[in-house]
């Protein structure tokens, strides 16, 4: 049908095409364009906005290339049925050009050297056994050398009897998601939380409801607002609730005991299921936080650990920890998704973890992450950024008059990828923006995280400027 759709522009900064096409698709996503809505004639949109013809038809031919929108020769432009996209989140099937500061690998030119655990798996008396099925949960050894990872570098001593072998975290946290709640439960996210959460459960069947971050210090990010938890448990029926308390994704904040106390007191009084998945908690130092619900609620939390960022995303490896019900629903979940996770994959990592090779790999990135974090406040001095040494990322908070996903999309015309906010929201309308960095997915080649950060700089200098972005060499 006819729309008398106009996007709102005041305020924005970037190109007016760009903000023309970013408007389009939040507006796709929140309902308010559908498919199959005619977008207002070029020319009519152009006078109402005050642009150019030129920009909007710009900007048209640009939502034809991202899948947003159709054009039909002597009928108009509709909105199109989306394609599927690759996820910028998801490794390229083949090597891409410019510079990634968007994909979050964590150093894996660091990685302990894969052919040295082959050699000693397979010298292992029984090796063989490994290609036969398994427990859904598990080999019992791999779940004590699981127990030895918690107590080791995510600070939770736990019983190997109360693990299951995942294949990786984001495994462990669809399992949890449909083995513990129930279809059109409710789950409680932050309103910037984990992107493939606002896949998993949708399509699961489950709903989401996003909760405030709290702003205790100017731009800076807190964590989930425990008054708004605590109203929407009442108001909107919340069962389970999400947390990544050692180091928020993206914002990188660290819980403070403060922040942990709230939040466990409302998690307490409304028996909510906490899932925490804190992959990065190994690089964080020892004063942090560690899985603070996992201690505080142990009967009511699946706690998660996960090697992929610290030594091998290839392995596929995950553990979640959980008390007695929930426990055997989660057993169940891995068995009807995968049966099992691989005990190959789990033997080189408990090989790994027996042998210590795991120390000194942590103690290489920790260093590595502290000198790509001092390089980045170098070359980002002027403009607030949260994070640390101790973080894989960076977050570059923006104000009011500039979108993370105009900024993304320069960005990515000049061969430069960030995430912008929006990748980590479910409702797009309004709340938090910026834009997510990554310190530790390009390689250790000579000057390139340099480079990727001067460039970012001096398109942050150009919004900065009024946002008329220039070609830069």
């Amino acid at each position: 049908m006819d729309t008398i759709w106009a996007p709102e522009l005041s305020g924005q900064n970037g190109p007016i095409y760009a903000a023309i096409v970013n408007q389009m698709e939040i507006d796709v996503r929140a309902g308010v364009l559908q498919v199959g809505d005619r977008l207002p004639p070029q020319r009519e949109l152009a006078y109402k906005l005050g642009v150019t013809l030129g920009t909007v038809t710009r900007a048209y031919k640009e939502a034809e290339r991202r899948g947003l929108a159709r054009g039909e020769t002597g009928r108009g432009t509709f909105i199109a049925q989306r394609r599927q996209t690759p996820s910028p989140l998801i490794p390229a099937a083949e090597p891409e050009g410019g510079y990634d500061l968007g994909r979050n690998f964590a150093l894996p030119h660091l990685n302990p050297p894969l052919e040295l655990a082959l050699k000693g798996v397979a010298k292992g008396p029984h090796v063989q056994r490994l290609s036969s099925y398994a427990p859904s949960q598990g080999l019992v050894h791999h779940r004590e050398m699981g127990a030895r990872l918690f107590a080791e570098y995510f600070g939770l001593g736990v019983d190997a009897s109360e693990i299951v072998l995942t294949c990786g975290a984001q495994h462990a946290v669809q399992s949890a998601v449909l083995g513990l709640l129930n279809e059109g439960d409710t789950l409680a996210v932050d309103e910037l939380t984990y992107p493939s959460l606002l896949s998993i459960v949708p399509r699961a069947g489950r709903r989401l409801v996003n909760i405030a971050l709290q702003k205790p210090d100017g731009p800076r990010i807190g964590a989930m607002d425990p008054a708004a938890l605590d109203h929407a448990c009442v108001s909107q029926g919340v069962r389970a609730v999400f947390l990544m308390p050692s180091v928020h994704n993206p914002t990188t904040h660290s819980m403070t005991q403060s922040e942990v106390d709230a939040l466990v007191a409302v998690c307490a009084r409304h028996k909510l299921l906490v899932i925490e998945d804190d992959p990065y908690t190994p690089f964080v130092g020892p004063e942090a936080l560690r899985l603070p619900f996992g201690k505080a609620l142990p009967d009511q939390t699946v706690s998660i650990a996960s090697v992929g960022k610290l030594a091998s995303a290839g392995v596929r490896i995950g553990y979640a920890r959980a008390a007695e019900p929930h426990l055997s629903s989660l057993r169940n979940a891995v068995g009807d998704s995968v049966w099992m996770a691989s005990p190959i994959g789990a033997e080189i990592i408990s090989y790994w973890i027996s042998d210590d090779t795991l120390t000194p790999v942590l103690a290489a990135k920790r260093e590595e992450l502290e000198r790509r974090y001092k390089l980045a406040k170098r070359i980002l001095g002027d403009w607030f950024v949260q994070g640390g040494a101790d973080k894989p990322f960076l977050w570059l908070p923006l104000g009011r008059d500039t979108q993370g996903a105009v900024v993304e999309a320069e960005l990515a015309r000049q061969n430069l990828r960030v995430l912008g906010a929006h990748h980590f929201k479910a409702e797009q309308r309004g709340g938090l923006d910026g834009l997510r960095v990554s310190l530790a997915t390009i390689g250790p080649r000579t000057g390139e995280l340099e480079a990727a950060l001067e460039l970012f700089a001096k398109v942050l200098a150009q919004v900065e400027r009024g946002g008329r972005f220039e070609p830069l060499g």
